[in-house]
């Protein structure tokens, strides 16, 4: 898909600076200048294609995911409420064993 999406950029690029010589003085739109501009960004992008899929180590690595958050086992529950304090918090009495 990217090869493709390079490749129709190329040509209308390449269709634009065509249309655009005409107004330069010296210039001028030829259709085989078109086709040359068309020819070198396909090129490029099937070379692109190519290396990347036959040198990986071009490709950028991946991000490896960060790791699982700490689960804390604790009676206690640190929070951070809103006006910035720290409070403490107990857990429920019945999930302690009938603590008193």
């Amino acid at each position: 898909m990217a090869v493709l999406c390079a490749v129709l950029f190329a040509a209308l690029l390449g269709a634009v600076d065509e249309f655009h010589q005409q107004w330069i003085p010296g210039r001028s739109m030829e259709f085989f200048d078109w086709v040359a501009d068309f020819v070198g960004g396909s090129t490029g992008a099937f070379g692109a294609a190519v290396a990347a899929s036959q040198l990986p180590f071009l490709l950028t690595r991946k991000i490896p995911p960060l790791p699982a958050p700490l689960r804390i086992e604790s009676p206690f529950i640190l929070a951070f409420d809103m006006r910035f304090r720290y409070v403490v918090a107990f857990e429920a009495l019945n999930s302690m064993g009938g603590a008193t």
